[in-house]
């Protein structure tokens, strides 16, 4: 597929940082596959045996729920519907707040590496926690066709390299969406501007 006349292809400054990207991302997983306790246990490999950082392992966790979904489609969902999509910020806080306040800690006092460990144990049921998994199979098998965006994480070797990788990752991206937002204001001359277009276009209508 060629790119369009009046799209900008790849320049030879793009492709060095695209080739750095997957360099550090392929390093980190090279690294932690040869240094360290090379996750010779399972509480090594699924938990980085407890060891890790809450920074860490929230860039992980924030990087793994951005897909190619979230970078292409918010933007559009504004722009085409105005910002009431904006008001998930609220929801998501929220949710965030209960979890790491009511399930995060008897999660861990329990010692149990996912919540359909969790299922098994609360109902004493292998069918319960089967079923959980199957459910979660099945809905991620739909969704990574169009939200897949990290080959790199196939490079991993165990949880440490992946945290560290979505470190690196979520970076590049917030770095990105910052030089999109603060070049792109400049081009059209401020913030003010920006806001007072999209005010004049309804884009910020939220109702």
């Amino acid at each position: 597929m060629t790119a369009s006349p009046d799209v900008p292809g790849f320049s030879i400054a793009d492709y060095v940082i695209f080739g750095l990207l997957l360099l550090v991302s392929a390093s980190i997983g090279i690294w932690h596959a040869c240094t360290g306790g090379k996750q010779r246990t399972t509480g090594e490999f699924l938990m980085a045996n407890r060891m890790m950082g809450p920074i860490p392992v929230a860039c992980s966790l924030t990087a793994s729920f951005m897909s190619a979904i979230t970078i292409l489609g918010t933007p559009a969902e504004h722009y085409i519907h105005g910002c009431m999509y904006s008001l998930f910020g609220i929801t998501y806080a929220l949710v965030m707040i209960l979890s790491a306040e009511l399930f995060m800690p008897i999660f861990y006092k329990l010692k149990v590496t996912s919540a359909y460990e969790y299922l098994e144990f609360r109902f004493n049921s292998k069918f319960v926690r089967v079923l959980g998994s199957a459910t979660f199979i099945c809905q991620m098998v739909l969704y990574m066709g169009i939200a897949i965006y990290a080959p790199s994480l196939a490079l991993n070797a165990g949880i440490k390299a992946v945290l560290w990788t979505d470190v690196f990752q979520l970076t590049v991206m917030v770095a990105g969406f910052l030089a999109v937002i603060i070049q792109g204001s400049i081009n059209v001359g401020g913030w003010g501007v920006v806001m007072e277009r999209s005010r004049a276009g309804g884009r910020l209508e939220f109702a």
